[in-house]
This record gives structure tokens, sequence and C-alpha cells, in this order.
């Protein structure tokens, strides 16, 4: 009997071994790869009915999968009985069926050279690359696989370049790796290095213009500082070789600082940037003040998904709430042009909003306009507030920017309430506000369950729970954080705090690679918020990305001048891993002068003091590590970091051992 092949990878592909294709109808082919896909375990008949026929009743549903599941049988008949039912179960009998992303799967956690090369032999493009798929459960499915089959496949490429053993290899990877992820700086560094290493300095000049054009183009940032600092070297004919004698490729000096930040444009990209300052409450009622700030935060998530505008971090723009402020000062302290502001006035069931957007330019008005409605209408007038302001700076929106932007999280007006005051309590970073948090989104729940926003809330209280410790047994509050990540993900897998929540908990319940696909997925549908930027950067520090790390934060700060601490603390963690020992002390300093018991930032100091060779600092950071901490220990150094990189982790280990922490 001839073994059955499927190959996934690329384009979907049935056959025997020697190669016979197997025709199947489009249906069947997909059904098919889902089994091939669940491994032996299976899926429920449940499950692939709502997978391929959601739209169907139950029984309907369950009778075109039998009629499917004997289709598909009938043209495998020639290998035996290889599809299995039972207790509800259907499953693919692996036995005689070579499947690619089984073996891709295998060779690409190896560590042997040969392997890896075998598993990039066998990624012949995504999961299904060829297929587009219409069943939009069958999709939500499979996307997590097909993401992490991916970044699999781009960090073997990465690594492979680092490896390569002559130019000509590394050029091969470095221009696979551009066809999969155009923007990848790993990639056109390493061409840059190559073509100036044969000679070639013009051509290797006109490769970083390549790069800085995507970036600019896909993403609004400009190239990283390594890649800056590469450029000036080449134009300046100091380049080295792309390939030293041991066959590695020749690397930054890591313990030399990489360019100042002065080196790297820090303004905001040139496109119309607005501040979106909170709206006054003008009611009596001091609990409307969470409505007003609830609708300018809504306008602010909005614009945010525009990638041709730019819309300043709630953190910031909420910074002037209250205060009697110019204008003009405002627009300078945020390096913005435009402004809008606002008031709302409640009484009973009615509505009276005002806003105006302003050039702070020359104080003129772009728009101006009173909206006098019941509070049902809420929802609308933010979406036609949006539409205006989005008019007023001629900005043209892509058809996918227009289904985001007018995408509704509930339509309940009460939930919507709540929602925001959690999400205001949760910005306070404090135990008590966090369980009083946590009680208004369980009440936005049970009032609106499919309301996404709510629930990643919720799941927000339970991560910074576990994170911070307030209340102990931080694996369960990750767990649950996690549990209600995927509920508010199946709801709205579009929405920033679904995203964020589901990429930030990725880490401590070590599933680091999920959680760059799931950030890096954010970045396309919120190119301009600032918050999502850090998610990324969070999520690729824990996963030893932080090269590409330090680049978001510092976007995210860009996009956020009055950023929360964890982005500074990511960064300076993100910088301290890269041995810019200077940058990431003063960053640490910055962290503490604000939150002198930030344990990182004394353990950050107490690693760098004992690297740059200054013991008896060292020994008075950990002082204040056990000040704060009491039983504090380098076995749970780990347990703070959640790191992906082993190395590092005991490289601290051993340096705070060195510097005076207790072991165990």
């Amino acid at each position: 009997m001839d073994r059955l092949e499927i190959r996934l990878l690329g384009t979907l592909l049935l056959g025997t071994q020697p190669s016979t294709p197997i025709s199947m109808t489009r249906k069947n082919r997909l059904l098919l790869a889902a089994l091939a896909l669940a491994g032996p375990n299976g899926l429920s008949r449940e499950k692939l009915a709502d997978m391929f026929w959601a739209n169907s009743g139950d029984k309907q549903a369950q009778d075109s999968l039998r009629q499917t599941l004997a289709s598909v049988r009938k043209a495998l008949r020639e290998h035996g009985n290889c599809i299995t039912t039972g207790q509800g179960v259907v499953a693919l009998d692996n036995e005689n069926v070579w499947i690619d992303v089984v073996d891709f799967e295998a060779f690409s956690g190896s560590k042997a050279a040969n392997d890896r090369e075998q598993a990039l032999s066998l990624y012949q493009g995504d999961l299904l690359d060829d297929f587009r798929i219409k069943e939009e459960h069958f999709e939500a499915w499979l996307l997590p696989m097909r993401e992490r089959l991916r970044a699999k496949a781009i960090g073997m490429l990465e690594e492979g370049i680092d490896a390569a053993y002559d130019v000509e290899q590394s050029i091969a990877l470095a221009s696979r790796l551009l066809e999969m992820e155009p923007g990848n700086e790993t990639a056109h560094r390493a061409l840059m290095r190559a073509y100036a290493s044969q000679g070639r300095e013009n051509l290797a000049l006109k490769q970083f213009d390549h790069c800085r054009g995507i970036l600019n183009r896909d993403l609004d940032v400009e190239p990283s500082r390594r890649t800056i600092a590469l450029f000036e070297e080449i134009k300046g004919k100091r380049h080295r070789p792309a390939l030293d004698d041991g066959g590695n490729e020749d690397r930054v000096n890591k313990t030399g600082p990489l360019p100042s930040s002065e080196a790297v444009s820090t303004r905001l990209p040139e496109k119309p940037w607005v501040a979106v300052l909170p709206f006054a409450n003008m009611s009596s009622d001091p609990s409307q003040e969470y409505f007003a700030e609830g609708i300018a935060e809504n306008i602010i998530t909005a614009l945010s998904k525009v990638l041709g505008m730019g819309v300043i971090a709630r953190n910031s723009s909420f910074a002037y709430k209250g205060r009697s402020v110019d204008l003009r000062q405002v627009a300078t302290d945020l390096h913005v042009r435009y402004i809008l502001e606002g008031s709302i006035r409640s009484d009973q069931h009615r509505l009276r909003i005002s806003a105006q957007l302003i050039d702070a330019n020359d104080g003129g008005h772009l728009w101006a306009e009173q909206f006098d409605r019941t509070v049902d209408d809420l929802f609308d007038i933010q979406d036609e507030i949006t539409k205006e302001i989005v008019t007023a700076l001629r900005v043209n929106l892509t058809d996918g920017e227009e289904a985001l932007i007018w995408a509704r999280g509930t339509k309940d007006v009460e939930a919507w309430q709540l929602c925001g005051r959690a999400v205001e309590l949760i910005h306070r970073f404090n135990s008590t506000d966090y369980l009083e948090a946590r009680t208004l989104a369980e009440k936005a729940v049970a009032i609106d369950p499919n309301y996404a926003y709510a629930w990643a809330a919720m799941g927000f209280t339970y991560w910074w729970d576990g994170r911070l410790g307030f209340s102990g047994d931080s694996k369960a509050k990750f767990l649950r954080a996690d549990e209600l990540a995927r509920r508010a993900m199946a709801l709205d897998d579009t929405m920033s705090w679904s995203i964020g929540l589901s990429a930030m908990v990725s880490a401590p319940l070590d599933r680091h690679d999920e959680g760059v696909s799931i950030a890096r997925r954010g970045i396309e549908f919120y190119p301009g918020n600032a918050d999502v930027r850090a998610f990324l950067g969070y999520a690729l520090m824990h996963a030893g990305g932080n090269i590409e790390a330090v680049d978001h934060y510092r976007a995210a700060m860009l996009l956020n001048p009055l950023f929360p601490i964890w982005y500074r603390s990511g960064l300076a963690r993100s910088l301290m891993e890269l041995e810019q020992f200077e940058e990431s002390l003063i960053l640490s300093d910055e962290n503490l002068s604000i939150e002198p018991n930030h344990l990182l930032s004394w353990m950050s100091k107490a690693y760098i003091f004992i690297r740059i060779g200054q013991p008896a600092n060292a020994a008075g950071a950990v002082k204040e590590m056990t000040r704060i901490a009491p039983n504090f220990r380098v076995k749970h150094i780990p347990g703070l970091l959640v790191s992906n990189d082993a190395a590092m982790t005991q490289n601290i280990m051993k340096g705070l051992e060195n510097a005076g922490l207790e072991v165990s």
C-alpha cells in the first residue's frame, strides 16, 4: 500500500509515494488538512461541524460532515481506513501517512545544522498559503498554527544567517527571509555586510535605502540604530568583512555603545498628528467623569488604527485633565499640530457633546460641532467625530481601516461606562484599585457577555495581579488571565486589549513565539497605538529579541511622550541584556526616582555594576532588593524574568550571586 503524502506548507498537495496526485473538492481537502494538523488526538465532530458549517443548523452540519467524511474516505480508499472515528472524535491514522508539518516541527526543534536545513527545505510557504479560506471558524483555528510555524521558519533563517559559512549562503538566506518578511532588518543588514565585503558599497547603501523605504511605508518608523550604524560605517568606507575567519557573521560589538539616540530621528513621522484631550465634564455628577474620559479614549483608539495619521496615547493626553492649559504649549509638549478638545453634559437620558479640532500653529478651528442627542446615540456621535477628524486632516482610509474604525465593541452604554471605569482603575497600578476594576469588568460582561474589551480588562486585572504579586499564586492568576484573553480574542481578535493581554500572558506561560506572533498582528491593526507597540516590545524582550524590542519600546515612547513606567522598565532591561549598560543605568535610575521600590530596576543595577567592575555599588543594589523583598533569592530570578534566553538568565543569576544575593 503506497504511503499517503500531505503537504500543507505552501500549496496544499495530496498524493502518494511514488508521487500520484489525489483529486478532491476544496472542502474535502481542507477537512483532511484539519485532521492532519490536529494530530493523533483528532477533532470532535462538533468542532469540525462548527469549523466548516457554522452557518448551518446542528443537524444539517452533522449530515454535511458525514457526507464529506464518506467522500474523503472514498478518495483515500487505496490507503486503507486512514480516517478513524470513535466516541465523537475524528482522527487521521498517521501510520501510513507522511505530513510535511510533522517533519518540519521535528527538524526545526533539532540543534543539528543538517536537520534545520531540512526543515527550511520543507517550508515551501505559509500554512495553506494557496487557499483563500472562506470558513471563518476554521481560519481562526488555523491562524495561530500558521503564525507559529512562520515564526519558526523566520527564526531559523535568522540563525542561519548568523552561522552562514560564506557570503553566497548569507545572501541566499537573507533574500529568502526578505521574501517572507520584507522589513526584517537582520536580513537587510546581512545583505549590506555581504555586498560591502564584495566591494559593492553602492549596492549595500541601496539596500539600506530599500530597507528604510519599506519601514517608512509599512510601519512609519525609521531603521533601528544598529542598521543606521552599519549604514554610516559602510558610507564612511569603514566596513568590516561580512564573515570573520571563524565563519560567523561579523556583529556589532555588543560591549560597545550603540549610536547615541541623537543619531536616530526622534521626531514624529511626517503626517498629521493629533492629541485628543479628555472631554470636560460639564455635569454636576462627578461620576460622569468616566463617561467623558471614555468618549475621548474611544476616539483615540479609533484614530490609532489609521496608518496615514498619528494620535498621541491616552496616558500623555490625559495628563492635562482638569487643567487650564495653553493649547500651543500642549502641542509643543506632545509634538503635535492638531488638538481635539470637547465637553459633555448629560441630563438623565439626554447628551450634549461639543467638540472642536484646532490647529495649534495658529489657533484656528478646522472643525467644530455640537451634538444634542439621546444617550443611545453616544456611539454614533463618537463615530461622527472620528470621521470629521479624518476628513478635516485629509487622510484617505483604506477599506480595511474603515472596517476597523467603525467596528463596535458593545451597544450597551452602561456596559461601556463600567468598562471605562475599570480601565481607569487598572491604569493606577495598585492592589486595591485592581479589585474594584475586576468587579466593574465582571458587571460589564454580565450586562453584555459579548463585550471583548470588558473580558480583556478583567484579564488584565489578573495579569497584573500575577505580575506584581498582589495576592499570591501568580501561576494561577496567569492561567486565569490566559483564559480571559482567549475569551476576548474569540469575541474580537482585532481589539487592542485582547491582543495585548494575549501577547503579554504568553511570556509567563512559556509561549514566547505565540506572544510575538499575536503582538505583530496587533501592529497591523493599530500602527499608531503606543501600547500595542510596547506589547510587541514586551513579547520580543521575553523571547530574546531585544534588538527589535528596543526599537518598538522607543516607538511607543514617541507615540506616548508621558509614557508609563513599564515602557521604560522594558527598554532598560532590553538594553541591559544587549550590554548597553550606560543608558540602561540611566533609565533604571529614572524608574527609581518615580518608584523607589521597583525591584527589577534594582536588579538591573546590581547586575550592571558587577559587569562593569563596581562590586560595592552592586552590593548596595542587592541590599535595596532585599529591603523591598526580604525573601527574594537567586533562585527566584527566572520567575521574575520569564525569559526564553536561558543563557542570559544564567548570566544574571551568576552576576547577582557574585553581588551578594543569597542563592536559596
